[in-house]
């Protein structure tokens, strides 16, 4: 699990870096980070003025292993209550499905290590030749 955080201009909002946390609890079917490390970025990113957006990895491979468990939507209906966040799950071989409960969102990603494959699902693809 961690952090995506950027900023937000317009409405648009732009993640710029990915910034790890401690955890409490960690094993192959979930994890919890560690509160006092959360609420440090959070504290952090808010009076940075900047925002960001939870996302984890689950033991699964391919586009339908990145699928929110009920837990994620529970936890994500959690961040909703106080922002406009969206959440994101990357799958063991780069899939990456971005996801809310109530919030309305469109992604986009601009470069050219991500393919687009449906609204909310990319795809981590190689540029080596």
């Amino acid at each position: 699990m961690h952090f995506i955080v950027g900023v937000e201009y317009d409405g648009l909002k732009v993640g710029t870096h990915i910034i790890p946390f401690g955890y409490a609890q960690r094993s192959v079917a979930g994890a919890a980070g560690d509160p006092l490390d959360t609420h440090r970025i959070v504290i952090h990113t808010y009076e940075a003025a900047t925002r960001f957006s939870p996302c984890c990895i689950p033991p699964g491979s391919g586009p339908n292993a990145n699928f929110p468990s009920a837990i994620d939507e529970r936890t994500q209906r959690l961040w909703e209550q106080g922002s406009n966040l969206i959440g994101g799950i990357w799958s063991r071989d780069g899939f990456l499905r971005w996801y809310s409960v109530a919030v309305r969102f469109q992604v986009e990603v601009v470069g050219s290590h991500m393919e687009k494959l449906d609204a909310r699902l990319f795809k981590l693809v190689s540029t080596q030749e």
